[in-house]
């Protein structure tokens, strides 16, 4: 499955270092767009959880709940990626 995932920690990516522990700004902006009820927000948050991008820990679980309220929304993406 080829996806392009837009959570990037530039510092990670130019020291080719893994993400430090601090979520990212773009983390935080996709979390209030998310909490408003953005759908594409919300399959962008999971798609750091799903690759531990943009300063948060790879997570599985966290990345399905929110592929699955992306779907949810109506983001087809979301709804792909879940099956």
């Amino acid at each position: 499955m080829a996806m392009a995932f837009i959570c990037l920690n530039a510092n990670a990516q130019a020291q080719n270092t893994a993400p430090g522990p601090r979520a990212s700004v773009e983390i935080t902006e996709y979390e209030q767009q998310a909490a408003a009820g953005d759908g594409e927000a919300m399959r962008k948050l999971a798609q750091c959880y799903e690759q531990g991008t943009g300063g948060v820990s790879r997570d599985l679980k966290e990345a399905w709940k929110w592929y699955g309220l992306a779907a949810q929304e109506g983001d087809l993406e979301a709804e792909y990626n879940i099956g």
